[in-house]
């Protein structure tokens, strides 16, 4: 999990422009990434479906992009801010 104390920077209200750029994740305790370079862009107002069997990563994807876990390699970014750098208290207001 993302450590809460961390300061973050206070951002502009998003539009919804969503980026994941190349997302690696390595479950801890184990040593294979269950998401291994993803990448896709959303805009605002688009729909998509993850779908997959369980153990897949799309829990994993979700909260990647929620910032609630780090990523061993790749970033999301809300509107061109890697969503790690937010404010958690900020970027909880626009996110869930």
């Amino acid at each position: 999990l993302v450590e809460d104390d961390a300061e973050g920077i206070s951002l502009p209200p998003p539009e919804g422009h969503i980026s994941v750029e190349r997302l690696v994740f390595v479950p801890p305790g184990r040593t294979k990434p269950v998401i291994k370079a993803v990448s896709f862009a959303l805009e605002p107002g688009d729909i998509v479906g993850v779908i997959g069997p369980s153990g897949a990563g799309k829990s994993s994807l979700v909260k990647l992009m929620v910032g609630a876990w780090r990523p061993a390699g790749g970033c999301v970014r809300l509107d061109g801010a890697d969503v790690q750098h937010w404010k958690r208290e900020e970027f909880g207001r626009y996110v869930g």
